[in-house]
Formats: C-alpha cells, structure tokens, sequence
C-alpha cells in the first residue's frame, strides 16, 4: 500500500492533533490540580502541552510543502517513538517477565512515531496533478457559470473539487487579465507623452482601483501578476519587464500601507490555490480549449 504525501502529512497532523488531545484529557482527569511532585515550572509545561501541540499541528498543516526541516514537531515525534520502542523492547527482552502479546504494542507504536517523525521531517509536497486530470469541457462549462454569478454548481462541487479549483482559478485568472490589459493599454499610452512620473501614477492608480475592492484577506489574489512563466521575464499578465516592475513596486506600497508583505501574500496564494503550482495559467489552457474546439 502506498500512502501519499498529502495523507503523510495529514497522519502526521492527526498524530500531534491526537496527542493535544491526550493532554487534554489528563488536565481535565486530575481537575486541573498539579500532579504530586510537579514544580512550577513542570505544572506550566504540563498545562501549555495540548495548545502547544495542537499549534504545532496547525503550524505542518499550513505551512509550504517539500522544504525538509527538523521541527519541535519532529523531534517530539521521534522522541516519543524512542521512548516507546525502548521501553518495548525492554519488556519482550525481560526473562524474568512472562512475556505477552499486548508487550510487542510499545514497540509498534515507537516504529510508528518514528516513522510519522520522517514524513514530518520530509514534508514532502502533494503530488502533481496530470494534465489529463483536468477536463477542460466541464471546467468551461462551471467557468461560464461563475462568470454569470451563479455559484449554486461551484458550491456543490457538482462536477468534483478539482473542476471546482481550475474553474474559480481561471476566473480569477481571467480578472487580472483584465487589470493588467488596463494598465498595459494606459501605460502605453501615456508612454507616448514621455512623463515618466506620470506612468508611474497611472499605474498606482490602476492597481490602486483594483486593490481597494479586496478584502484584507484576499490582497493575495493580486500576487499571481507578478509571478513570472517558468521561462520568461515576465508574468503571463504583463510583457514588459518595466511596467511588471513598476506595478510590483505599487503593490508593495500598497500593502506596506496594510502592514502586509510579499512574501505573506506568496504563500496566502499557494495556500488558496490548490492547482497554482501545477497550473499557474489555467485560463491559458482553457483559451486554447475553446479555439480547438472552434477550429476542430
């Protein structure tokens, strides 16, 4: 049986979200007294454990897959493992204990800990969707659909969560082309005029109109304007390497008046975008779906 890395990463989740649970369970069982023999600084730890833990949880499930690191995580993960495991094998190895059956669980609980330790120090990235998954009918379809305001198909997912992702995604897509073209057009425009300061204006503005109808936890969807093509000086939006960097340079103003970052609005994208990484330009593919269809 092969486990995939999005499941790895959910046990492991699970693992630490279980064991805040344990914690929890024995603040409650003692009443809240401190256990015999406990200092004050044992009681705080003992107390702190289950919200350490489940923040410890939360922290691996929202953070960027396939970069390795060793986190508090891990090592509690792997300690606990250790523990056990030797403790088992302590156990089974007594001959001056009758051994049992129940005596071997230790053991699979400390091979397992470790285990869930390496998948939590792996962290390893959620596999990539093949092109061949993404059904360009249906997706065009639902993308009609949302473009019109009607949500009732995307909200119930009536064509699968994956359909559901390309469609809201190329919608999207679609609304910064729109951004982007005003500021392409505008800029060119103006360009003609030779007042530098002046384009720089016209591009503030023009994001400036498209940022402010953002939410302040939706500022990230702006961010996919400046991620360049794999191969290429620009993003998919613009095709001037000048204008992309003076509108990133707005953005960044825009949201330092926010006190938000770059890099926050990064990884807020990634994490709202299930098939970014795989597919940073749907409303591309679905383009030359449409003008396949015509020409075929």
């Amino acid at each position: 049986m092969i486990i995939s890395a999005k499941n790895k990463n959910n046990l492991v989740v699970l693992s630490a979200f279980g064991w805040g649970l344990f914690f929890l369970y024995l603040l409650f069982s003692l009443n809240f007294v401190s256990p015999a023999g406990f200092t004050v600084k044992k009681t705080v730890l003992f107390f702190a454990a289950p919200f350490v833990l489940f923040g410890l949880g939360y922290h691996h499930w929202t953070k960027q897959r396939g970069q390795e690191s060793f986190s508090i995580l891990t090592g509690f993960l792997a300690f606990i493992g250790i523990i056990s495991a030797w403790f088992g094998i302590g156990l089974v190895t007594d001959k001056t204990y009758y051994t049992k059956l129940i005596d071997i669980l230790p053991i699979v609980v400390g091979v397992i800990h470790v285990v869930l330790a390496y998948w939590c120090y792996k962290n390893e990235e959620d596999e990539k969707v093949i092109s061949s998954d993404l059904n360009f009918q249906e997706i065009l379809i639902l993308y009609k659909e949302i473009s019109a305001g009607k949500l009732s198909n995307y909200q119930n997912a009536k064509y699968g969560s994956l359909v559901s992702d390309a469609a809201l995604q190329a919608a999207k897509e679609n609304q910064l082309n729109v951004i982007a073209n005003s500021i392409n057009l505008s800029v060119k425009l103006e360009e003609k005029l030779g007042d530098h300061k002046v384009v720089l204006g016209l591009i503030m503005d023009k994001l400036s109109e498209a940022y402010v109808e953002l939410d302040i936890d939706s500022k990230y969807e702006l961010f996919p304007l400046f991620i360049n093509k794999s191969e290429g000086d620009t993003s998919h939006y613009f095709h001037d390497t000048e204008i992309q960097k003076w509108a990133l340079n707005s953005y960044e103003v825009l949201l330092k008046k926010d006190k938000l970052n770059l890099q926050n609005m990064e990884h807020e994208y990634y994490s709202n975008t299930p098939l970014a990484k795989d597919y940073p330009y749907i409303f591309g593919g679905l383009h030359e779906y449409i003008v396949s269809q015509k020409n075929g």
